[in-house]
């Protein structure tokens, strides 16, 4: 019966031995992972921060851009109303001295 008690003292003292290489293997196992986490929630906020600078820097181009159309298109406008003005002036000329050079 000593004998017995023993062997199964000893096994259960190799499974709790057994156990606790286990719990030390899982804690590591956690303890790796939580680093790895935080790395990768780190590494996540810096792409987001990233992407808003990016997104706010397309933004103030496109802001940039729309603005420049639209002063091209003013500019544009200009030009046009300036030879309209023109071509009625030499409209004008052509029919005045067409006037002059039949008056005797």
């Amino acid at each position: 019966a000593v004998v017995s008690t023993q062997s199964t003292g000893d096994r259960i003292q190799g499974e709790l031995e057994a156990c606790k290489r286990e719990l030390t293997a899982a804690c590591e196992k956690e303890r790796q992972t939580r680093v790895k986490n935080k790395s990768l929630a780190s590494r996540l906020k810096s792409e987001e921060e990233e992407v808003r600078k990016l997104t706010l820097m397309m933004e103030h181009k496109q802001d940039h851009f729309n603005h420049e159309i639209r002063k091209k298109e003013r500019e544009s406008l200009q030009l046009k109303e300036r030879l309209s003005k023109k071509i009625v002036e030499k409209k004008t000329e052509k029919g005045t001295q067409q006037v002059l050079n039949t008056v005797p």
